[in-house]
């Protein structure tokens, strides 16, 4: 489909559009942000699996560019995007994630904003970890093993093609002191830190208590391995409450956590929802005790929803999202580990019950539309 960049639009560009996860739900907030000032834009991507533009209720444009599964073809792709956006509008485009950065590093292109939702370190498959301009690098220290010559000088390549697209960007976008560090280190680039932000709900806060025995632990997050979702099956089964488990999302580790949940016998107290609506989700977050988050991730937008709407949480100190929560009892932290988790997780059950939370302001937590016009002054858009 071709752009249709006239009147003044723009086009925010991510390269795979495959799960509904974290950098999916902030374009989307930010295209509602930008259909709400009135502002033409385009989500252009290479391929759209979940027909991206049915989870929002205003018009959401959709360019799919279909390149083939190449680097040569997909940096092409983006280069004659970008070309055409020029042409077609007066505003930059905004390009999100590492994967954007190698391609216009290789089509050569600049003129473009870049976002970062994860750091490098983060992307288990990520070539660019064994280039051996990187062994100095702690975050990068999968690239101590010893790898093929040719999968070293490939690994080479790719980074300094990333590098060059990075600092060919006209700004740069993270989200945590974390991720900026470890861009500055990579790159030689100082990244912009912008936080992003939830919805404001209507939702009546639960006051952090729960109004009977049974506590009910909800994870909003993509099933997959990366996401340490086990950790709160193994948590939960080894406590004497009462308790229930759901989650929401979709993904590949389904199975594995179904699986889990039959052998240590608390099947009938783990439910699976899938994809949810926006109203589902909310019924959950409204319903739910404590809101588990054991993932090591770049932010962590879950914590922050349920925090708006008065539901306490339990968070690994890995997940970017931990930069401002800490020191609240709203909150327990725990270190990237799972024995450390299940007793964080433990501790707010143990507050939950005791209804010892609510005497407590809940915390400040960013909005999204504060975090979409801050995207929008740095871009120029708005």
């Amino acid at each position: 489909m071709k752009a249709n960049l006239s009147h003044g639009g723009l086009t925010i560009f991510v390269p795979y559009i495959h799960a509904f996860g974290g950098v999916e739900r902030l374009i989307l907030g930010l295209s509602r942000h930008l259909h709400e000032a009135g502002l033409p834009h385009a989500v252009a991507c290479f391929e759209d699996t979940i027909e991206f533009g049915s989870r929002a209720d205003w018009p959401v444009q959709v360019i799919q560019l279909k390149p083939r599964r190449n680097p040569a073809s997909e940096a092409w792709a983006l280069h004659r995007l970008l070309k055409d956006s020029k042409k077609g509008s007066r505003f930059s485009p905004l390009l999100f994630d590492l994967k954007s950065a190698f391609y216009a590093g290789l089509s050569g292109d600049d003129g473009y904003f870049l976002h970062f939702t994860d750091p490098p370190s983060l992307l288990g498959p990520e070539i660019t970890k064994h280039a051996y301009s990187l062994r100095k690098h702690n975050h990068a220290a999968s690239s101590q093993r010893r790898v093929s010559p040719m999968l070293a000088l490939r690994a080479e390549l790719a980074h300094r093609l990333t590098r060059k697209g990075v600092r060919a960007a006209s700004s740069v976008f993270v989200m945590t002191e974390i991720i900026s560090k470890e861009i500055h280190d990579l790159y030689g680039v100082t990244p912009v830190i912008l936080r992003p932000g939830v919805r404001t709900s209507s939702a009546r806060p639960r006051a952090g208590q729960a109004e009977s025995k049974s506590i009910r632990v909800l994870s909003v997050a993509r099933l997959e391995a990366g996401k340490n979702l086990a950790w709160i099956i193994s948590a939960m089964s080894n406590t004497d409450v009462r308790w229930t488990a759901e989650f929401a999302g979709t993904g590949p580790y389904e199975s594995e956590l179904r699986e889990l949940a039959e052998r240590t016998g608390v099947s009938e107290r783990v439910t699976f929802h899938g994809f949810v609506t926006d109203e589902q989700l909310e019924n959950l977050y409204t319903g739910s005790h404590i809101v588990a988050v054991p993932a090591a991730q770049g932010w962590g937008l879950p914590a922050l929803e349920a925090l708006a709407r008065g539901v306490p949480v339990t968070l690994n100190r890995a997940s970017g999202v931990s930069e401002i929560l800490g020191g609240s009892q709203w909150v327990e932290i725990s270190n990237d580990n799972e024995q450390d988790f299940a007793k964080a997780l433990r501790r707010m059950v143990a507050l939950v019950q005791a209804g010892s939370i609510g005497s407590e302001p809940l915390p400040t937590v960013p909005t999204e539309a504060a975090w979409a016009q801050s995207v929008c002054r740095h871009c120029g858009w708005l």
